[in-house]
């Protein structure tokens, strides 16, 4: 954005009860205002609407400025009965001065304490509606703001307890099957140690962050499950069907190589045949649907069973993720199981 429409235009980060209130935030109401204002004199003088005009903007703004002024001296997020205070007081004073300006527009004439206290109320009234609402806005703001930064901590504390979970068994079962390639297919057992580096940095780095793109967790299953077709021989089949276009869709940290691992671990490792892991995606009615799917022996949907009990915080992390616009269906029987993820695009 232009630096001059950025100084006309100030975007408010919302952080804090006062976050609303600012000098620069005020300068182009004023001016438009008093544009307004002049526009109203140069086609009606000066009329009642110009003076109703003149003692609104009044009220108003003296409850403005004390709240602004509070927000230099408390900060943004005050303590509330320092707002509350502070909004009351302007409100009052705001009525106040919009019953002064309606005095001074009949000069030399008596005002009966009735008509100024209609115009203290009118102007305090106006006056109190604007600011309450728009502290009334700011607590709704701040929440949304902090249940957010929740969601976005809960997920971050589930991406790491995930990598912790992923990374001890994994690293020991490869290193031993590593260890035995050694001395039976070194060759092999270079190739193998050159996708544990690949799958251990990026599940490190996975760890840094609740999301990435669909292309990233792809590689990083792609490594895994080389590893795991080392480990396993023809016993492991696996095929990815992703469009190109797809890849840079956002996707939440190590939920992909969660149900590719489900699929290998509980899916065909009890088989005595080969078994097919299938990782498809494609467009459908706005969504992505991501189906993981193989053709193992099925497995246990228990919500009381560790993998019961991992999918549903898949579920959960999925609907933080995209604050509850994307599902997980699970479908398992003794010919296999299907995973498919829909998100919206």
């Amino acid at each position: 954005m232009n630096p001059i429409l950025r100084f006309l235009f100030p975007g408010s980060t919302h952080q804090g009860l006062l976050g609303e209130f600012s000098f620069r935030r005020a300068i182009v109401p004023t001016v438009l205002f008093v544009v307004i204002v002049g526009i109203f004199y140069h086609f009606s003088g000066k009329g009642p609407a110009l003076g109703l005009l003149v003692k609104l903007w009044a009220a108003f703004s003296m409850a403005y400025l004390l709240l602004t002024s509070l927000s230099l001296w408390q900060g943004k997020n005050p303590r509330w009965y320092y707002v509350l205070f502070t909004a009351s007081l302007g409100v009052t004073v705001g009525g106040g001065l919009a019953a002064l300006v309606a005095a001074l527009e009949q000069p030399g004439n008596t005002i009966s304490w009735q008509l100024m206290a209609r115009e203290w109320i009118t102007g305090s009234a106006f006056s109190a509606f604007f600011i309450f609402l728009s502290l009334g806005t700011s607590i709704v703001r701040n929440n949304e703001q902090r249940k957010a930064k929740q969601r976005e901590q809960v997920l971050q504390a589930q991406v790491r307890a995930l990598t912790a979970q992923i990374e001890p068994h994994f690293l020991m079962n490869t290193l031993a099957n590593l260890r035995y390639l050694m001395r039976k297919d070194v060759e092999q057992a270079q190739v193998m140690l050159d996708h544990m580096a690949d799958f251990f940095q990026g599940a490190l780095s996975r760890a840094r962050a609740t999301k990435a793109d669909l292309g990233q967790e792809l590689d990083l299953v792609k490594s895994y499950l080389q590893i795991m077709q080392i480990r396993m021989g023809n016993k492991l089949q696996w095929s990815i069907n992703v469009p190109t276009e797809l890849l840079s869709n956002p996707f939440p940290s190590l939920m992909l190589q969660t149900l590719v691992e489900n699929a290998v671990t509980h899916g065909i490792a009890p088989m005595e045949s080969t078994g097919e892991v299938k990782i498809m995606s494609e467009r459908r009615n706005g969504n992505i649907l991501l189906t993981v799917s193989d053709n193992g022996v099925g497995i246990s949907q228990n919500l009381e069973s560790p993998l019961g009990i991992g999918l549903e915080n898949t579920r959960a992390r999925l609907n933080g993720f995209f604050q509850g616009r994307a599902r997980l269906a699970v479908q398992s029987n003794h010919s296999g199981t299907t995973a498919t993820i829909t998100v919206p695009e």
